[in-house]
């Protein structure tokens, strides 16, 4: 099939297009009005070429994307193919502005901007997701004044291709191919998303020099950025240099970016801005209904394989039907066994019982977000803390964990050392419904 250009926009029932928002190199957006209900939203469609399994990478995506549900994160409203075979993606319609056209904020600002896109990208790294193109002008405003994080690079080139790619936001990797794009890159347009908002322009463009691209590509690889100036608090400036490192396993996760950002926030006295991060999409196996059921007295895990009419449940080795017949004590003995061995059970109990947690945490809802805090008798530990968000580990340096959705939500959380390893007993299981 051969690609349409970006600016046609081909029949979808329920829509009526009224024009063109913008293009990139594998997509184009444009508004229209949706019947029912009734409303102005953001359509994307793939302009590209939809073989080799393109369309269905952007559908498959767009699935995944659809159900984040983060505030921080341009809301999918649906998905599917037009009448031509190309898919399409239906969002929220933000208007103007986006952070592109808002340089220049206070430091205040920036550090709440900050911690919630650190929050969304860290959400779509939990599903699974990389964005590849973060940068001021694919942050929206929504009537509410809350930024969202849209154009995601769905079925995107091929990793290592700098097609596309926004110079003045893009890492070295994107650019050049000297490592393949992953979640560290997305760390690195966000830093220098928040450098842009900070000096009113990307962290390598020269005022009054050659920023041709490039030039920029050249400075992008091998150069520092130039310093923010004064007015810039200097332990910001230290954080967003370390996001923009040129190796990648040199940048902080999107996650101690956040923490990192929320420090500040005390030190300059600020009110500390709140980290929503959503725990991530089910596993295969849960979804397809194949986890185990786990024994919700002894902990075990049983397998349901195997238990329909005619099956036997399986037993140990030696003692199957037909097997050798056990020998029984009489009951006289068998007694005074048990009551001998009461006080060395008595004495094992107390020996093998684990250390009281000093972590006591609880939590609330309000909607479809859901808040765990908690509090550490033994003080803060020198690697802050790791939690089991509905078992998957997030580490944190400091309480609150926030997450959205609308299930039961279960949170345990155990302090960490200075390598991050594991650290005296984990909290009880603490879950909100």
């Amino acid at each position: 099939m051969s690609a349409p250009g970006p600016g046609e926009a081909p029949a979808i029932d329920g829509l009526r297009f009224v024009r063109p928002l913008g293009s990139g190199g594998q997509a184009g957006v444009f508004l229209a009005e949706q019947d029912v209900p009734r409303r102005m939203v953001a359509v994307k469609l793939l302009t590209g070429p939809v073989g080799d399994g393109r369309a269905e990478r952007f559908l498959a995506e767009a699935d995944v994307l659809a159900r984040l549900e983060h505030p921080h994160v341009v809301p999918v409203y649906s998905a599917g193919r037009a009448a031509d075979g190309r898919p399409y993606l239906v969002m929220r319609y933000c208007p103007p502005p986006t952070l592109a056209d808002l340089g220049g904020l206070a430091t205040a600002d920036v550090l709440r901007v900050g911690v919630q896109l650190a929050g969304a990208v860290a959400t779509v790294h939990a599903a699974g997701l990389l964005h590849l193109d973060v940068k001021p002008a694919n942050v929206l405003i929504s009537r509410d004044g809350v930024p969202v994080l849209a154009d995601f690079g769905l079925a995107g080139p091929p990793l290592g291709e700098a097609a596309g790619a926004s110079v003045p936001w893009a890492a070295p990797e994107l650019l050049f191919g000297t490592a393949a794009p992953g979640e560290r890159t997305d760390v690195y347009g966000l830093a220098a998303t928040l450098w842009t908002l900070l000096s009113g322009r990307p962290p390598f463009e020269v005022p009054g020099g050659d920023n041709a691209l490039t030039a920029t590509m050249l400075r992008v690889r091998d150069d520092a950025p130039a310093p923010l100036g004064p007015d810039v608090d200097a332990a910001l400036e230290d954080v967003l240099r370390a996001a923009l490192a040129k190796d990648p396993a040199d940048r902080p996760s999107a996650l101690d970016l956040a923490a990192a950002l929320q420090e500040i926030e005390e030190e300059l006295g600020l009110p500390r801005t709140e980290l929503v991060v959503f725990a991530g999409r089910p596993r295969a196996s849960d979804e397809a209904g194949e986890r185990p059921a786990a024994d919700p007295q002894s902990g075990a895990v049983a397998s349901a394989e195997g238990a329909g009419e005619g099956s036997r449940a399986s037993r140990p080795s030696g003692s199957a039907a037909g097997g050798p017949r056990r020998r029984r004590l009489p009951l006289g003995v068998a007694v005074g066994i048990a009551l001998a061995l009461i006080p060395v059970g008595l004495v094992l109990s107390v020996w093998l019982k684990p250390a009281a947690s000093t972590i006591a945490v609880s939590g609330r809802r309000a909607g479809d977000v859901v808040a765990f805090t908690w509090t550490d008798s033994a003080g803060q530990p020198a690697g802050g803390y790791r939690a089991e968000v509905n078992e998957r580990a997030l580490d944190l340096d400091r309480p609150p964990v926030t997450v959205r959705g609308s299930g039961k939500v279960c949170v345990s959380v155990q302090r960490l050392d200075g390598d991050k390893r594991p650290q005296g007993t984990a909290s009880a299981t603490t879950c909100v419904p």
